[in-house]
Formats: structure tokens, sequence, C-alpha cells
């Protein structure tokens, strides 16, 4: 599974990209070979010449590529959304039809269909025909037959990755004959000998609307995303990425800590009641917030609890606990600078949650919650006069 994944890293969304057609050099296609023979004699210094020309043609090749996020867990009818980046590895510009097909196995149920956001695009490759060392920013290439604005099917704006980095090409000179230039936006971090490949990179999104609900057994949503050379059918590029559907409930109740009162749907937590709704409260009497996690059979990563004061309430210091156990008051923001959940906070965006009632006092969690787990965040709050 995760066939191209293997041949690459995440590194190409920080701009590296290893391939292994970098380790050779590539003919770029649509250049033009001339050979010249030359024939002098006695009485005829200047010679006699005779010329052909041979056009190299187009190699298909499988593209690489990643994607981000690979197989991760999702709560249940949550949106996936898959970022894949391919390079082309051919030596011109091929046409890549990208399709995508649902082959889960197991009991999702009320899944809708996958699809992508590109559904055909040409890459376009070339190769250097001189060097070009680090610090420049302009790779001469073979003219590929035809004057204009791309040249064998790059352009400006484009992606680019040559000798394993990732680059922007800023303008493109194309000439019908001789030779052509790449000007990128940033200077070479490495030097580019003759023949060595600049192959063009793109983005696109595979994407699950909804991911349905955990039945019982195998809960995976499985997405498989192919890209074929519209050229050679045969090279089909294949990979697979596997969404795991939990089952997360996640509820908010609250209690009137000054005046006691029944409300509805109640909730028993460390001895007290708390409610879905029904309660009221006077002005400056204290209101208490229960947030309760629960996990199913597949425990979540990166878990962040975010929530927002009620208007015409102030945070009661020091009043946040996981778990029950305390949690120090955060940086918040200029409007609710102790706030530990304030999810506005550009600092952290709320509580890191997890599972462990041995916890250190007055520190967060680390965002891992186990399988069939339930995690519980305690805050109050007073009505303002």
């Amino acid at each position: 599974m995760n066939t191209f994944r293997k041949l690459a890293s995440l590194g190409l969304a920080l701009g590296m990209f290893v391939m292994a057609s970098s380790a050779y050099a590539v003919t770029p296609a649509n250049s033009i070979l001339t050979n010249t023979a030359k024939l002098t004699y006695a009485g005829n210094a200047t010679g006699i010449t005779s010329q052909v020309s041979v056009t190299i043609q187009l190699v298909p090749a499988l593209v690489n590529g990643t994607t981000v996020p690979p197989d991760i867990s999702l709560a249940e009818n949550q949106a996936y959304t898959g970022t894949y980046v391919i390079v082309s590895n051919a030596n011109g510009p091929d046409t890549y039809s990208i399709t995508t097909t649902d082959v889960s196995v197991g009991t999702v149920t009320g899944t809708t269909a996958p699809a992508v956001t590109v559904t055909s695009v040409i890459l376009g490759a070339t190769a250097a025909i001189a060097t070009a060392g680090i610090g420049t920013d302009t790779i001469t290439v073979p003219a590929d037959g035809v004057a204009g604005t791309s040249v064998n099917g790059i352009e400006a704006g484009d992606t680019v990755v040559i000798n394993g980095t990732t680059y922007i090409v800023d303008t493109v000179t194309d000439n019908a004959t001789g030779t052509s230039t790449i000007k990128l936006t940033t200077n070479l971090l490495a030097g580019v000998a003759i023949g060595d490949g600049i192959f063009e990179s793109t983005t696109f999104d595979s994407t699950v609307a909804d991911i349905g609900a955990a039945g019982g057994g195998v809960n995976d949503v499985i997405v498989q995303v192919n890209v074929e050379s519209d050229t050679n059918t045969a090279l089909d590029f294949t990979d697979t990425a596997t969404i795991s559907v939990v089952s997360v409930a996640f509820t908010k109740y609250v209690r009137n800590v000054t005046t006691p009162a029944v409300g509805v749907t109640p909730i028993t937590y460390n001895g007290v009641d708390f409610y879905r709704s029904g309660i009221s409260a006077a002005p400056n009497e204290v209101l208490e917030y229960l947030l309760v996690l629960s996990t199913g059979a597949a425990g979540l990563t990166s878990a962040v609890a975010g929530d927002t004061l009620p208007e015409f309430t102030t945070y009661e210091l020091a009043t946040t606990q996981l778990n029950l156990i305390a949690v120090t008051d955060g940086a918040g923001t200029a409007g609710n600078p102790t706030f530990t959940l304030d999810a506005t906070d550009t600092t952290d965006g709320g509580l890191l949650l997890d599972d462990n009632g041995a916890r250190v006092a007055g520190t967060q969690g680390t965002g891992t919650v186990g399988t069939t787990q339930t995690v519980n965040v305690l805050y109050q709050v007073r009505v303002d006069p």
C-alpha cells in the first residue's frame, strides 16, 4: 500500500524531493540533434557538407509523488482531504489523467464518493544543455522546435524539481531552434551539469466530503488515486490512503454552582450533576462547564479542545481541570488573558487533551487519547454584574 510513499518522503512539501531520475543525464524530447559531415579534397579546401537532423521523441514515464496526510484517523462524518504532489519523470511534456475510487473494506456507512480537484494535467520536462553554478538563477536548455511562452511544457509560474530541490519558474525564453532559457525565482542551491533533468511538479487534492459512520469490525475508508500517462496507459501510478473512521463523542454540559438547579439531560461527574440545557443564572453567579470527550475503537492524536467564553461572563482564575487535575491558566488573548481553552488564542488554539489520570498538575495534555477512553475538562465563569 502507498507505493509511491516508498519512493519519496514528505520533504517535497518543504522544498525537497529526491527522484531516481536525477541520477542520470536526460535527453529532452523535441530536441533537434543535427550532424554535419564534411568532405575536403585537393582543389576544394572549402569542402562539401551534408547535414541531417533527428528530433528526440518523448519517452513516457511513471510520475513520482507523495501525499499529505498519509493514513489518518478521523471522527465520523468528517471531511477528508489528501494533498498529492506529483513530479514528472519523463523526458518531455506528457498528459496525465487523474482518477480516484473508493476501495474500502469493512462496515463504514454513508461514505460519499471520493473526488479529485484535478482530473488531467500536463507535466513538462527538459534538461540543461550547459552548466549552471550555485547562486545563479538561469538554466540553458534545448529549444523545443516551436517558439512560444513555454519550453517542453515548462512555463512561468510552474514548479520544477532540479536535482532534488524544488524551485518556481520566473520566466521562460523559448526559441524555435538552438537553445532556450529557464529563469528561476530563486538561485540554484546546487550546481547544474549538462543533462541534469528539470521536471515539472504539480499539486492536487483527493477529497471525501463525508467519510461516513463506523459500524462493527473494520472501519476504514480506503481512497485509491491513479495517475496515468495518456501516452502509455500501462504507466499507471497508484496510491491508496486509509482513513480510519473513529467513533468520537464530544459534548458540553453546564451547572449553576452558586444556585444549584435541575436542568435537562443530566450527567453526573465528580459527584455533581451537569446538564445539556435548562440552566439559568443571575448576575454575579458562578457557572461551571464540563466538556466530555469519548473515543471508540480508535484513539486520537493532536487532540485539542477549544472553547469561547460566553458573552457577559468572566473566567474564574485557576478553575480549569483536565481529568480533575489542575491546568495552569494560559496566556490567552487581551480580552481573556488567562482562559486556557481560548480557541482564538494563536499561541495554542486551546487545551491539549489526553487520558493520563496521573498527569503532573499545571501541565497540559499530550494530545494523545487512547481507545475507549473518556476525557473530562472543567472550567468556571462568573456572570458579569
